[in-house]
């Protein structure tokens, strides 16, 4: 036989047992993959949020998480837990859904969280909405997260969540449930009103409250900024079926912070301005408004032009409810 096809034909051979030993090696990888210990190069840190956690503000008819809202999760190792000496540090993370409608979240790009190589316990801090960190107004700074209310349009941008993990983590295929609390506080006004005031169309403005506070990511102690200003809340819709069809609602996110109108009579209020230029001041009255709770408000206009509520305020506030903003 010929020199030169007796080389090809071993090569040929050859080429066959590299291949086939490929093939071997890839089938062994894939065993041994799965039966190696759970480190930072095999396992990533899987998350979800179960119908027990306390979602998102969506808007004024859902509290659901949404596809893409994001988070911001802190990994910190049990035997040093402190958010400054993180092991995975303010990574993004999105929502998205899974069988059942199971909420389950999914990193960024490259914000992947893998458990230690180490195999040592650790804890986890979650947040939302999720923040860049740098030195840029408005970024996390210091592990101080920023908050402004000041733009009410969308409730759920200015909703600030807080969670930690109940107790420290070992590896696990198992994803992690963040279980989230409201750190705002919720105010909802339901109006009814004589006949001849118009309700529909209504714009409010809130006077004297906090519009800036910072959150402590180590802590989840929100704590109020100085600056009191003025700024428009939205009308979130008619009531509840059952109530006239002239009533209306407003609702607003707030810092929680204690209203003390004892010094100046007029620091902390509401106007209402109605389509038809009449106004209402409705003076809040003095009260503790509470971290992760809902106040509930009920208030009723006279048909007799504009008012100042504070004159007849018994009359006025039909109802006062404070209630865990649990939704």
């Amino acid at each position: 036989m010929d020199n030169s096809i007796l080389k090809h034909y071993f090569q040929a051979i050859i080429n066959s047992l590299a291949f086939l030993l490929l093939g071997l090696q890839a089938c062994v990888t894939d065993e041994v993959y799965l039966d190696m210990p759970l480190s930072a190069e095999t396992l990533a840190v899987r998350f979800s949020s179960s119908d027990s956690g306390i979602p998102t503000r969506t808007n004024s008819s859902d509290n659901t998480w949404v596809e893409g809202d994001s988070i911001g999760i802190y990994m910190l190792l049990e035997s040093d837990n402190n958010i400054a000496n993180s092991i995975a540090d303010n990574r993004a993370y999105y929502a998205t859904t899974v069988d059942n409608n199971q909420i389950a979240f999914v990193a960024g790009d490259r914000q992947q969280i893998f458990y230690p190589s180490t195999e040592e316990r650790v804890n986890f801090i979650a947040y939302y909405p999720y923040k860049p960190t740098g030195n840029n107004p408005g970024n996390i700074c210091n592990y101080i997260y920023p908050i402004d209310v000041s733009k009410q349009q969308n409730l759920a941008a200015i909703d600030v969540l807080y969670g930690k993990s109940e107790s420290p983590q070992m590896p696990s295929y198992s994803p992690i449930d963040l279980t989230f609390r409201h750190l705002l506080t919720k105010i909802i006004i339901y109006i009814t009103a004589e006949e001849g005031v118009v309700l529909h169309g209504m714009k409010s403005l809130i006077n004297g409250m906090p519009l800036k506070a910072q959150l402590d990511l180590n802590t989840g102690i929100v704590a109020a900024a100085s600056e009191n200003k003025a700024f428009d809340i939205f009308g979130a819709g008619r009531p509840p079926v059952g109530i006239a069809d002239n009533d209306t609602t407003f609702e607003a996110i707030v810092i929680p912070h204690t209203v003390d109108n004892s010094l100046d009579p007029h620091s902390e209020t509401i106007q209402f301005f109605s389509s038809e230029q009449k106004q209402y001041t409705w003076i809040i009255p003095d009260m503790e408004l509470k971290s992760g709770s809902v106040y509930i408000f009920k208030l009723r206009f006279e048909s007799d032009g504009p008012a100042d509520l504070q004159t007849r305020s018994q009359m006025i506030i039909t109802d006062l409810k404070q209630e865990p903003w649990t939704n």
